[in-house]
């Protein structure tokens, strides 16, 4: 092959993919469009508030600081989940985590229709166990399954679904 025919096939690949530059902009800019609009900032789409199977709000024990503010949101279909914690320092700004994730029931215990929620972080990173309280309530859990406070580490549920049990 020659270096004018060589010169030649490149620019004709190159006006070609020239001409043909705004469909292919337009479909990354629709490939990105699509990944941003099913993600949300934790990495999840997790569908609105509204959607959810329920929410819960409390504390979690905390060492070094007051309390940790905690709001979890649970979805069903898929079993997501979105846990909002606010550290509490005396003196400092309070700042907020979002971690989401996947939750399962574990039917352990005397109770079994109670059970415990795992819920593990999109990384793997982190794992919460959560007993399921008779009044819709769920408490924090240590890995052996024993409860980490007494009222501090009880989530009270806020909202449910209203076609849920």
């Amino acid at each position: 092959m020659t270096m004018a025919t060589s010169r030649s096939i490149g620019t004709s690949f190159a006006a070609r993919l020239v001409s043909k530059a705004p469909v292919l902009l337009a479909l990354l800019l629709t490939g990105f469009m699509t990944a941003c609009s099913t993600m949300t900032g934790s990495g999840i789409n997790s569908g609105s508030e509204s959607e959810a199977y329920g929410i819960w709000t409390g504390q979690f024990p905390c060492t070094g600081c007051a309390a940790v503010d905690a709001r979890l949101v649970l979805w069903r279909d898929p079993n997501l989940f979105r846990l909002t914690e606010t550290f509490q320092r005396t003196g400092e700004p309070p700042k907020t985590f979002t971690s989401s994730g996947r939750w399962h029931i574990e039917n352990v215990g005397k109770s079994p229709e109670l059970g415990r929620l795992s819920l593990t972080t999109n990384d793997g990173q982190r794992t919460l166990y959560l007993e399921r309280l008779p009044r819709g309530g769920l408490r924090l859990l240590d890995p052996n399954g024993e409860p980490v406070a007494d009222e501090i580490g009880v989530l009270r549920r806020t909202r449910a679904q209203a076609d849920q049990d």
